[in-house]
């Protein structure tokens, strides 16, 4: 257990942010720099821009370039369906996404036909950019433009703007005050405490609210910054009864052959326990997730390797009926790495006890469900079936659909002509520190599955 006698690090509950959904709380103190939360995964979302992805992952999007995937597509964007994609932005933004590696964890496509079957980006680690305390939300640096590949700085979510808000509620809530004291009956008294509440929450932006106290009774010496930054928290009395814990799996490579990596028990997990929350993102229309290949419209097909993958990897990280067009996605923190065994699972999905479960939503068709215009509604939880010990593999069934399908791939697969010598492009690009001309590659030519490419940044 931490130092206040929580033993999760992490909850997922209602965001401090009005009309924000869900957010992410941390239920102890993060020295800033520190690591917060298990490292995840990112997905690439190859030339997905302007085909209409449904559903809100399409606003959970990242430029693929500072991440290394640029060179995977003409427009390669990043989706993170762990923490990166369950934590909101906000002002007071106090974390950020650091680093990312990139490995096959250790499969090679000359003898392995699980290749290609799971994302090599990965160790996706989030650290605090400045102190978090137990209780506060977490909030994400959103700078990074999925347009250019470019950041685009602060913007509305600087420091200068931060202070503007705090001095302009040190006004408010003084000037409020003044009045406060100089009205003496309880008929006055009432009648401006209805027009604090009118003023504080119909009139007052969103932004300056957090500096205000919903009482007026708390203005007399209240300090705009404190309000600010306890409106942005819960107590952890309230996270233990209102959340569900997010940290309780982290990512190491699997014990199943085939499966790269995999999801492991932080902690000891009882019978019953539910191991992760995973709330479900809709993608109405599985035929979005087709790839069209931007270099085909653009007619520069040499762009392209030989073996085309046809749908985007975000198809292996959900779930569906081949009778139903629509696929539900989970994000959470490493739940998507939680692999198949038939034969021993110590887990099981089901809806989910989240108070924010729509169970109404159950009986509505695709299209009913696309036009409530929400999001966020359906859950899984993943329950633990008997005692998991910590440091133990998490395993779901998946179904014998699936079972048959791997063994009907495993046993049709055969390696990629010249695989038994390939290399992982992305280790051509940081270990080779000179590029062959190409008349230098006429004598000494790269192997046929690699191309050469110029990337450059314009402003």
């Amino acid at each position: 257990p931490s130092s206040n006698g929580v033993l999760c690090g992490l909850y997922l509950a209602k965001s401090s942010i009005p009309n924000a959904g869900l957010g992410i709380f941390s239920a102890r103190d993060i020295p800033e720099g520190s690591q917060v939360g298990n490292p995840d995964i990112l997905l690439p979302i190859y030339d997905q821009k302007d085909q209409g992805m449904t559903g809100s992952f399409s606003s959970h999007l990242w430029a693929g370039g500072p991440y290394g995937m640029g060179y995977e597509s003409v427009n390669t964007e990043a989706l993170g369906p762990g923490l990166v994609c369950s934590v909101n932005t906000h002002q007071e933004r106090n974390t950020a996404f650091k680093r990312v590696d990139y490995d096959s964890n250790g499969l090679h496509r000359s003898k392995n036909p699980g290749v290609g079957a799971f994302t090599m980006y990965h160790n996706v680690r989030m650290e605090a950019t400045r102190p978090i305390w137990a209780g506060m939300e977490l909030f994400l640096e959103y700078s990074i433009s999925i347009e250019n590949d470019t950041v685009i700085g602060d913007n509305y979510y600087d420091e200068e703007m931060r202070q503007k808000y705090l001095d302009r509620a040190e006004r408010v809530s003084s000037g409020f005050a003044d009045i406060m004291n100089e009205q003496s009956s309880a008929d006055s008294q009432h009648a401006l405490e209805k027009a604090w509440a009118l003023i504080r929450d119909e009139i007052v932006v969103e932004p300056l609210r957090e500096y205000l106290p919903e009482s007026m009774s708390k203005l007399v010496d209240h300090n705009p910054e404190e309000a600010r930054l306890q409106s942005l928290s819960h107590s952890l009395e309230w996270l233990q009864a209102n959340g569900q814990c997010m940290d309780n799996l982290y990512a190491a490579p699997s014990t199943i052959e085939e499966a790269g990596r995999g999801a492991y028990a932080t902690r000891f997990l009882a019978k019953g326990t539910v191991i992760a929350p995973a709330p479900l993102q809709p993608v109405y229309n599985r035929d979005e997730l087709i790839i069209v290949y931007k270099a085909v419209e653009y007619e520069q097909p040499e762009l392209l390797p030989r073996s085309l993958p046809k749908n985007q990897l975000l198809l292996n990280y959900c779930f569906g009926y081949k009778q139903s067009s629509l696929l539900l996605c989970p994000y959470g923190a490493n739940v998507g790495l939680i692999n198949h065994n038939s034969k021993a699972p110590n887990a099981r999905i089901v809806w989910s006890s989240n108070k924010n479960f729509q169970k109404s939503w159950l009986s509505k068709t695709v299209e009913e469900l696309k036009e409530t215009g929400l999001i966020t509604g359906l859950f899984f939880d993943v329950v633990a079936t008997r005692d998991i010990q910590a440091g133990e593999e998490v395993f779901i069934d998946y179904g014998q659909e699936w079972q048959d399908a791997w063994e009907d791939h495993v046993r049709e697969w055969t390696p990629p002509n010249d695989s038994l010598d390939y290399v992982l492009p992305h280790d051509f690009n940081t270990t080779q520190d000179v590029i062959k001309t190409k008349e230098e590659q006429i004598i000494d030519p790269y192997p046929e599955y690699l191309k050469t490419a110029c990337f450059f940044d314009h402003f």
